[in-house]
């Protein structure tokens, strides 16, 4: 059987249930040729000038047709009819329930700093792997410093996102916490501008590709094809881009640093600081003046070396001399048989010949100026000192040294001296 009865006996059965129905006026007029396929794409002729269309919310009058609406379909009748008659009101039906849009998940990555104190440290370190693990995450760093006094591991994990708050508090049930720092960054308009410049890349590399399909000139192929390296370069440099924020936003840094609690800290005296070291020594003096014999002393004195002058440091130190001597050997001195030196000076050791660093005879040279007095006159004192440290601990030195002076200033002349020496130094 063909289309057309079937859509005849239809339309007569709406035609006598809906009698009543007012004619409504015609939103348009269109001669019968614009008339819109029907739902199956072709015009059918319908017996006495009638056709069907699918459902729609509008109404349109035909020439020389009316037209009907109903719930499932548009009906056009011929003018001649009668009105048609109202649609019966369609069933209120109760909406089904529409699945919810999902939101967005937010694109924000997140860094946690913890600081512990533990009493031990290597199993804390290993406590914290075994939590890491247990929220399913990875550790990408593990730093232990176990000897000493001071005992501490700094280990860094990466842990799903989801699982950080719940790591954060086992954590800080399981050891004591003292520091905890939790920074969260959005980077959503970073990631999606990444993703509109992916896409665009993507396709200006196909049009670029097209246009090498199609270019001829050797010159033209060159350039498209060095556009397209630079135009791939950047869409993988691109896609690195969001595969790292992707990265980071599913999954969180977790920084965790243990220390054992140091109780004796303050119980630990100080590394002893050298202020001067007092010096004490046997010293003897040959005085020589003119063409006589020399005169010669015995005695000692005393010595206060001090390793800074001013906040400089110096590199064995600046001394303040004292010595007192008296006639001992060759001629008597006709004026006086006590001598004395007060001078003042720099040592210092010799970078090639140990710099100081020596514990056996660690060379020495320095300077002298001051006042001296022999056979009862002053005189200037300027001169030289050579020495040698026998032993060097960084308590104690036993130098051995020769002083040359020479001294003028008083109606007998100038003359000079040979003081040598041994004595002990100790810190202070």
């Amino acid at each position: 059987m063909g289309k057309a009865p079937w859509l005849a006996l239809a339309l007569a059965a709406l035609s006598a249930c809906n009698q009543a129905r007012p004619v409504r006026a015609p939103i348009a007029t269109l001669p019968p040729s614009t008339l819109p396929p029907n739902d199956e794409g072709v015009l059918a002729s319908i017996p006495g000038g009638a056709r069907s269309y699918g459902a729609s919310d509008f109404e349109v009058q035909v020439q020389g047709l009316s037209t009907v609406r109903t719930s499932s379909a548009l009906v056009a009748t011929t003018g001649s009819g009668p009105p048609p008659p109202p649609s019966l009101p369609p069933a209120t039906a109760t909406a089904s329930p529409q699945p919810a849009t999902p939101v967005r998940r937010e694109m924000r990555e997140r860094e946690a700093r913890l600081a512990f104190a533990v009493d031990d440290v290597a199993k804390a370190d290993l406590g914290f792997q075994a939590l890491v693990r247990a929220h399913h995450g990875d550790l990408e760093q593990d730093e232990a410093s176990l000897g000493g006094r001071v005992s501490e591991a700094t280990l860094v994990a990466r842990v799903p996102d989801e699982e950080l708050d719940a790591l954060l508090g086992e954590a800080g049930t399981a050891w004591r916490l003292v520091a905890r720092d939790v920074k969260m960054r959005d980077v959503g308009k970073q990631y999606f501008d990444a993703q509109i410049l992916e896409r665009n890349l993507v396709e200006e590399i196909a049009r670029a590709e097209e246009l090498l399909k199609s270019a001829t000139a050797i010159a033209d192929v060159m350039t498209i094809d060095q556009r397209l390296s630079e135009l791939r370069t950047r869409l993988d440099q691109v896609r690195g881009q969001l595969q790292f924020m992707k990265d980071h936003v599913e999954r969180a840094v977790v920084s965790a640093k243990f220390s054992a609690p140091r109780a004796d800290e303050d119980d630990v005296a100080p590394a002893p600081e050298v202020r001067f070291f007092p010096n004490v020594r046997g010293a003897m003096a040959f005085d020589w003046r003119g063409t006589s014999a020399a005169y010669g002393y015995a005695g000692g004195g005393v010595s206060f070396t001090f390793p800074t002058l001013f906040g400089a440091q110096i590199s064995r130190g600046f001394s303040v001399d004292l010595d007192v001597l008296t006639y001992a050997v060759d001629q008597r001195p006709a004026e006086g048989t006590t001598a004395f030196l007060l001078t003042m000076g720099t040592d210092s050791y010799s970078d090639f010949l140990g710099g100081g660093r020596r514990r056996f005879l660690d060379p020495f040279v320095g300077w002298r100026v001051g006042y001296a007095q022999t056979q009862g006159s002053g005189d200037a004192a300027l001169g030289i000192v050579l020495g040698v440290d026998l032993l060097k601990t960084p308590a104690v030195l036993i130098p051995l040294r020769v002083e040359a002076v020479g001294m003028a200033g008083n109606a007998a002349g100038p003359h000079a001296a040979l003081v040598p020496s041994l004595g002990v130094s100790v810190a202070f």
